[in-house]
């Protein structure tokens, strides 16, 4: 079953939430010094929630419905992350760029071709686990990384996974710094991948009581719906 990539220009969130989720146990007072902590999670994974979407057109209604029925036999939804003001271009709350057919027509509902203005990629090869690799800026085409940006790596089998930096050293002169990150890598990856700082996002699953979801009606005909979700496994 194909994973269904959550439609946020017509389902809009009025709040956005991703966080790194993980299973850090307190061991208890030491004999001398402070206690440890042990992690279980195996580095991490991601929680994530779209809040107050209001549904209230026809079109909302039906396309909510059949991303819930997805959902509801363990169909995976890609969350797009909501992060556009922080993203490494220059003009960070600007659209991105837009290129029109040769001919200077456009699609049949108006819209035109998209055109990338943030382009990284991997600077060698990484494996599963890792949390430091090198990235490759593309010159002229966004600006330098200053931490705390999310992309996403479009996996072999895992499909669309998210990392969020930690911290980074300089840049050289050929655009390539190596970027401390978490959560883990999912898995191996060779040299050249596209590292997608433009529109990054995540293959989760939906989590809670399906009653929790599905909108309650109110006059006329209108309701707001929140989804909370988790990264989803089923590549492994």
């Amino acid at each position: 079953m194909a994973a269904r990539l959550f439609p946020k220009d017509l389902l809009v969130p009025s709040s956005f939430q991703i966080w790194p989720m993980g299973q850090l146990i307190g061991g208890g007072a030491a004999l001398a010094g402070p206690g440890q902590s042990v992690d279980w999670s195996a580095g991490g994974w991601w929680g994530g929630q779209l809040g107050d979407i209001r549904v209230s057109k026809p079109d909302h209604h039906r396309t909510l419905r059949s991303l819930l029925m997805h959902a509801s036999h363990g169909g995976e939804i890609v969350m797009p992350i909501i992060d556009d003001p922080q993203r490494p271009m220059e003009k960070p709350t600007l659209p991105m760029g837009r290129a029109r057919f040769n001919d200077g027509s456009s699609f049949s509902d108006g819209s035109t071709f998209l055109s990338r203005s943030i382009v990284f990629d991997l600077a060698e090869p990484a494996q599963e686990g890792d949390t430091e690799i090198r990235i490759r800026r593309e010159p002229g085409q966004s600006r330098p990384l200053l931490g705390g940006e999310y992309w996403s790596f479009e996996h072999p089998e895992a499909g669309h996974r998210l990392y969020c930096i930690e911290d980074l050293d300089e840049e050289n002169a050929h655009g390539v710094r190596a970027v401390k990150f978490g959560v883990p890598l999912r898995t191996d990856l060779p040299s050249g991948v596209f590292a997608d700082f433009e529109a990054p996002r995540l293959t989760m699953r939906m989590v809670g009581d399906p009653k929790e979801v599905w909108p309650v009606i109110r006059r006329p005909f209108r309701s707001d719906v929140t989804i909370r979700l988790v990264e989803s496994f089923d590549y492994l």
